[in-house]
């Protein structure tokens, strides 16, 4: 498994850029700084379903978020497609999770995640994608959350962690099972301690199952994204990722 950086400035198709190694299997990784996104140019790209759901938050922080993140979203996936952020359209799964409607490019597949000031949005060109970004709260007391949110195995491994681990071993653990129900498409009405994310063996791969859902068991890949003091990223795929294309700029 590749990590590959690079500040690109869209000169080429989204999509070759995509398969420029010759390989099915790479996801392209978006990280982005809501703070220095320019608000005016990304709300006049939503639609007029996206601006009715902008007005629907009471605070405009959240607002502002939203249409950051929705106008980024669309301007990526203007680059893959090559056409006009404005002309995407968008289906909701049950959950909410977002899928093309037109163009109709079922090997297209992505999924986004936004915490703090950061988002972050994957792109791959065939798989199932789940993504999650969480803004790292050190005050929040893990252990508690855990045995509310957490399996069994879960909370065994996050009690036996050394005291100064338990905060990002508690972060890795939720994007995981954020990202996965986001890749599944179930959402997190889910119960979460049903999800169990615990095995961190293998080199590079972890094994995700859905306890209790026989269609859902099956392997899944994650991998950390984002690692440090401030912010955790975990993106799961029901694929192989041959190679991550972490991009920093739209």
């Amino acid at each position: 498994m590749q990590f590959s950086k690079s500040l690109r400035n869209w000169s080429i198709n989204g999509l070759d850029y995509l398969n420029s190694n010759g390989k099915d299997n790479v996801v392209c990784v978006h990280l982005l700084n809501l703070n220095d996104l320019d608000y005016i140019k990304l709300l006049n790209l939503l639609s007029d379903d996206e601006l009715i759901r902008a007005r629907l938050f009471h605070f405009d922080k959240d607002r502002i978020k939203f249409i950051k993140v929705r106008g980024a979203l669309r301007l990526i996936l203007g680059q893959y497609l090559d056409i006009y952020p404005e002309m995407i359209q968008f289906n909701y799964g049950n959950n909410g999770k977002p899928e093309l409607k037109f163009p109709d490019s079922n090997q297209l597949g992505f999924n986004l995640s936004h915490s703090g000031n950061r988002a972050i949005i994957g792109i791959t060109d065939k798989y199932l994608i789940g993504i999650d970004i969480e803004e790292v709260n050190n005050k929040i007391d893990p252990i508690d959350i855990a045995h509310r949110f957490f399996s069994e195995n879960e909370i065994m491994l996050l009690d036996n962690a050394m005291d100064n681990e338990k905060h990002k071993l508690f972060y890795q653990l939720w994007t995981r099972k954020e990202a996965l129900l986001k890749a599944v498409g179930i959402g997190i009405s889910t119960p979460l301690e049903n999800i169990d994310v615990s095995d961190f063996t293998g080199d590079r791969y972890i094994s995700l199952s859905t306890n209790g859902n026989d269609h859902e068991l099956k392997k899944w890949y994650a991998r950390n994204l984002i690692d440090d003091k401030s912010f955790i990223a975990t993106i799961v795929t029901n694929h192989y990722i041959y190679e991550i294309k972490i991009i920093e700029s739209i």
